[in-house]
């Protein structure tokens, strides 16, 4: 947006002038019914710019006097009504909308899967949480950004080691590497558990925690190890069993949050999917 500046302006807004008969519309005029054009006086000018000016003002835009950046009190209303979001929990890609330059992302990576349990005296580890990275980038209106949003790692059937979760990203800007797969359970000492993942590219990069081992218990019972949390995730607890029960680990459900392994048998938890979301 621009304000005047041809040499006829003035620094200040000036008072505005009275106003002559019931305040209407402009015309081109009449001559034959005796309608004078309307004279489009400084003040009707100056009354516009103000207004758009107050836009701009209430979210702290200084007015482009270049006249290059068109579309600044669309950013103005736009901010004014809010962030919008796009929300994926699976890959795809997004278009910088017109008059967009900058984008806040948050990034989870998929969670590991958690171990699996070989017989009733073992107990399988947990899988990592996964990494997390936030962050304002520059955009420009028209880009296509490429989004990927990793699996969970699978959970490791009995006596396996689970799988590690997939890989999130904004393509070429920041990503969140993913859990580590915990150990599968084979005796009285179970496998480490899953690493977390690591993250870069954001303001803000959160290294996932890792997960417990799961282990025999002195009165003959079985532990095992919990998931991983990623950032702002509650992932789930180990299970306990008598071992003569076997129990399967329960699937994880936040974003990037390792699953628990299993125990007396059972099967490790799934880790839980990324997920990816785009502010603007």
């Amino acid at each position: 947006m621009r304000l005047i500046a041809n040499g006829t302006q003035v620094g200040i807004l000036p008072a505005v002038a009275a106003p002559v008969g019931t305040p209407g519309y402009g015309t081109n005029g009449n001559p034959a019914a005796g309608q004078e054009a309307t004279i489009l006086d400084a003040d009707v000018v100056n009354i516009v710019l103000a207004e758009l000016m107050a836009v701009l003002q209430a979210v702290g835009i200084a007015p482009d006097n270049t006249g290059a950046d068109k579309t600044q009190l669309l950013q103005a209303l736009r901010s004014l009504m809010g962030r919008q979001m796009v929300v994926y929990a699976s890959s795809g890609s997004w278009t910088v909308p017109a008059g967009v330059t900058r984008m806040r992302f948050r990034i989870w990576g998929g969670g590991g899967g958690g171990g699996g349990s070989a017989n009733a005296n073992s107990a399988g580890a947990g899988g990592g949480g996964a990494g997390f990275t936030e962050g304002w980038v520059a955009v420009t209106p028209g880009q296509v950004l490429s989004i990927q949003v990793g699996a969970g790692g699978a959970g490791g059937v009995p006596g396996a080691a689970g799988g590690a979760g997939g890989v999130s990203l904004v393509a070429g800007i920041a990503s969140a590497n993913p859990g580590a797969g915990g150990a599968g359970g084979n005796g009285a000492i179970g496998g480490p558990g899953g690493a977390g993942g690591t993250a870069a590219g954001g303001t803000f990069n959160q290294v996932g925690q890792g997960a417990g081992t799961g282990f025999v218990t002195g009165d003959g019972g079985v532990l095992s190890g919990g998931g991983g949390a990623s950032f702002g995730s509650s992932p789930p607890g180990g299970a306990a069993s008598s071992a003569t029960v076997p129990q399967n680990g329960s699937p994880a459900a936040m974003p990037g949050a390792g699953g628990p392994g299993g125990v007396a048998g059972g099967g490790g938890g799934n880790g839980a999917p990324g997920l990816v979301i785009v502010e603007w």
